[in-house]
């Protein structure tokens, strides 16, 4: 008899944490949630993480006609560093998909940072915009190749992504289609990360 009511006891206590722990995960889905970021499709066989980040460069590019522009001042955001080319046909064919996906999240701070290799600068990349009608995006222009040198790119398109704390989280080499729903979720998981408090 009083082997039996210990034993509900029991059954009693396991069934109210496993209730407590739904509970949890129903007000607070995203704890609850894997903390691995998502990583699916096409970018998964492509995307390589950084384990630990690494701090990015310092290193200086143009931002439209101004100075002086680093991830420094991106600082709280999650930014997508795409480097590349009007003349690289890879390059080209994705600046769509990468102006698309700033336009979606940008409002959640994020924005892609794509910094041009053309040596031939504004006089070029601007008409390209145009064309294209790349009207989210900013112009971020590299013609002497010096942050792609700091950043060790080595190809082009080489697209990195960096976290609110202005961390690179990984590198892709090569083209990849930036606003599919598993590229969405990558960037979704890294603004969900709190703000750091000295951010800005």
């Amino acid at each position: 008899m009083h082997k039996n009511i210990a034993i509900s006891a029991r059954f009693r206590s396991l069934a109210a944490v496993i209730f407590g722990i739904a509970m949890i995960a129903t007000v607070y889905p995203a704890a609850a949630q894997n903390s691995e970021p998502p990583l699916g499709g096409d970018l998964g066989s492509q995307f390589i993480f950084f384990e630990p980040p690494i701090p990015a460069p310092p290193t200086a590019f143009t931002e439209g006609a101004e100075e002086g522009v680093s991830l420094r001042d991106f600082k709280g955001e999650v930014v997508l560093v795409n480097f590349w080319a009007t003349w690289c046909a890879p390059c080209v064919a994705e600046m769509p998909a990468l102006n698309r996906l700033h336009a979606d999240l940008e409002s959640q701070g994020f924005r892609v940072v794509a910094i041009s290799q053309d040596r031939r600068g504004l006089g070029v990349v601007k008409p390209f915009y145009d064309d294209l009608d790349l009207d989210a995006m900013g112009i971020y222009l590299d013609p002497k190749g010096v942050a792609a040198r700091d950043f060790q790119v080595n190809g082009l398109p080489t697209t990195l992504l960096v976290d609110r704390r202005n961390r690179i989280i990984g590198i892709l080499r090569g083209p990849a289609e930036w606003d599919s729903p598993e590229s969405k979720a990558l960037m979704q998981f890294y603004l969900d990360q709190p703000v750091p408090a000295n951010a800005g």
